[in-house]
């Protein structure tokens, strides 16, 4: 352990002077955010990796409202729910959650996460505008300069943010212009309207790194091997052979000069067609290396596991290849990916669903924009009881269907987990699952099914749930 402190030739290239979060992300951030950003245009592995933090962070509807408004007995009011909810899914349309009428409330969940992951953080400017009193405008990262610092005091600038030097409080951010993202003049946003999330890895961190940074390097290497594979590949499969004079003498007599730099002799050559060499010229076949090279493969493997690991995603879900990959083997991975990914959501509802909820709640309510059923307008002076609400995201399916499910209904079964738990892992609200119970239950009742069979189709459904039952319904 204590050889990894020398300074010899084999660690000498590794830094061994300690800098602060500021200065490591002053010196770096802007490079490592520019190779991002490059390569989440051009690299293929780059766009499947935001692709796959997009689809598992938020998924096709994103991370879903659940407002649980208390009554006056501490119970939750079904009734101020609904209204939330309609409310909040009408807010939620692109005419009136942003500023410029172009994204949905869930193209912005889908932008912050891909801003997050190719330049280390989002910015949300939240505006006190539109019919409920708050729209949002999505302001690019690279707007917001990590290489300015300022020693102001008592609030100092440390990458882009103004920082309260007792509490370490943000009190505002450098925005650059719209079109001035290398330069030109600066305005200051209070941290009051702007929703900025990023993941934070030391203490003193004012701005996130791209998710991505420590694979940019394994990226731009698989890039540049493909292209001379390719290169290699095309230049075999172009050469057939040599055409070389057998004497001076021949050489001569054909007008060939083997010294002319410009000596190129050409034949066209079809499909199907025999040819007849000049007299004194001998063919000779390219019997070069074979392409791709034997070792490509490997290369390309080995390398598609490094920048696995340092996004933080399976080798499967990166690539798609399931070749040498037992069943055990990518059950564990996969396991392990969503870790990560259900760690993602949280960091995002705390980054940005609590925070634009709790500025919409209390401006809908200003604008008397929150409604009964009957037109009547929730106050302001009711958003303490109103504010209570839990995030449903995006959940999975089983990775092994029969196996899973025989292991819930066993916790279920020994009371280690409830119904209810197992339904919001596969990313629903149980009390709608109940609610869409109630309703098939009614339906059939409507349509004139004997209760008996309606009684034997939920039983089997409550046995699968709670593992009673007898075999055949296990």
């Amino acid at each position: 352990m204590l050889d990894d402190a020398s300074n010899d030739r084999t660690m000498g290239s590794i830094p061994i002077t300690s800098i602060s979060a500021g200065e490591l992300i002053a010196r770096n951030a802007p490079k490592l955010m520019a190779r991002s950003r490059y390569m989440a245009v051009n690299n293929n592995s780059m766009r499947q990796l935001v692709r796959l933090n997009v689809n598992n962070i938020v998924g096709d509807v994103g991370v879903v409202c659940v407002p649980k408004p208390l009554n006056r007995r501490g119970k939750v009011d079904a009734v101020a729910a609904a209204d939330i909810s309609r409310a909040w899914g009408e807010w939620s349309k692109r005419n009136n959650c942003d500023v410029g009428g172009r994204w949905s409330w869930l193209d912005y969940q889908d932008n912050a996460v891909a801003s997050a992951a190719i330049n280390g953080d989002f910015y949300i400017q939240l505006l006190g505008t539109g019919k409920y009193g708050l729209q949002l405008y999505m302001i690019d990262a690279a707007r917001v300069p990590t290489d300015y610092s300022a020693a102001r005091s008592p609030s100092p600038v440390i990458n882009g943010a103004r920082i309260d030097s007792i509490t370490g409080r943000v009190d505002g951010y450098q925005v650059r212009g719209v079109f001035d993202t290398a330069g030109g003049s600066i305005t200051e946003l209070s941290a009051e309207e702007v929703c900025h999330g990023y993941i934070s890895e030391m203490p003193g961190q004012y701005r996130g790194l791209p998710w991505a940074s420590s694979a940019l390097g394994d990226m731009h290497n698989l890039g540049k091997m493909d292209n001379a594979q390719l290169a290699a590949s095309r230049n075999a499969a172009s050469t057939l052979g040599f055409l070389t004079p057998e004497t001076p003498e021949a050489a001569e007599a054909l007008g060939l000069d083997p010294d002319d730099p410009d000596f190129e002799p050409e034949f066209e050559v079809e499909a199907g067609q025999w040819n007849t060499l000049p007299a004194g010229l001998k063919a000779e076949e390219f019997t070069g290396d074979a392409y791709p090279a034997a070792g490509y493969a490997p290369f390309v493997e080995n390398t598609q596991h490094n920048i696995a690991t340092g996004a933080g995603v399976s080798y499967t879900s990166l690539t798609g290849k399931y070749e040498n990959m037992n069943y055990s083997g990518d059950r564990s991975s996969k396991l392990d990916e969503r870790s990560n990914w259900k760690k993602k959501q949280r960091w995002l509802i705390n980054n940005l669903h609590d925070v634009v909820y709790q500025r919409w709640l209390e401006s809908a309510l200003l604008a008397g924009e929150i409604k009964t059923i009957a037109g009547v307008a929730y106050g302001p002076g009711e958003i303490v009881r109103l504010s209570h609400v839990e995030w449903q995201p995006r959940g999975w399916d089983w990775v092994d269907p029969t196996k899973d499910i025989a292991a819930a209904k066993e916790a279920v079964k020994l009371k280690a987990k409830t119904i209810s738990e197992i339904i919001r892992a596969q990313g629903k609200d149980p009390v709608k699952v109940w609610g869409e119970y109630a309703a098939d239950i009614k339906a059939m009742e409507d349509a004139g099914i004997p209760e008996y069979m309606i009684k034997l189709t939920f039983a089997d459904s409550v046995s699968a749930m709670t593992g009673g039952g007898t075999d055949e319904v296990m």
